[in-house]
């Protein structure tokens, strides 16, 4: 069945307890931690699909509308927090083939990974391959096509470096 059509069906049952037993149940996602963190918020209407494929680090935040399309795999570092409407790809088409236009069918994969105490504004796409540093900041509506350094600060669209975060050395 359908998510949201089975969580439409869960929130007609009017026992509180009853309805949170399900929702524990049938709609969580089930998303490997490390054992030493247990508190991860993800919004009800996120969408985390491929979530064999995500670890999250603990204290991680993910957003109301966020797309985590992980096929390529993703690591969201302790005590992130991903804005609302953020889009993480992880799969991009083959499209040199001349022979196929635009694209064939082959999928390349592309592991993201965001460090520890990360802060991506809303909206922003943080595209496959990335990898953005420890104390890093995304501002609202960049478009991540590369690498970020620790404690960096980037915005736009592809998404430059702006300024640093004070460094702890």
């Amino acid at each position: 069945m359908n998510k949201k059509l089975l969580k439409f069906f869960i929130n007609l049952i009017p026992n509180k307890n009853i309805r949170r037993k399900l929702k524990d149940k049938h709609l969580k996602n089930n998303i490997p931690i490390h054992p030493l963190y247990i508190s991860n918020i993800i919004a009800d209407n996120a969408i985390l699909q491929n979530i064999e494929n995500i670890k999250l680090g603990g204290n991680v935040y993910i957003g109301s509308e966020v797309r985590i399309y992980a096929e390529g795999g993703i690591f969201i570092g302790a005590n992130s927090k991903i804005g609302e409407g953020c889009l993480f790809l992880t799969t991009n088409h083959h499209f040199k083939d001349a022979k196929q236009i635009p694209f064939d069918n082959i999928g390349l994969l592309k592991r993201t990974e965001i460090g520890d105490n990360v802060w991506i504004g809303l909206r922003s796409i943080i595209m496959g391959g990335v990898k953005i540093d420890e104390g890093a900041i995304v501002a609202a509506g960049s478009v991540v096509t590369k690498s970020v350094p620790y404690c960096a600060i980037v915005g736009g669209n592809p998404a430059k470096i702006i300024g640093y975060r004070d460094k702890v050395n």
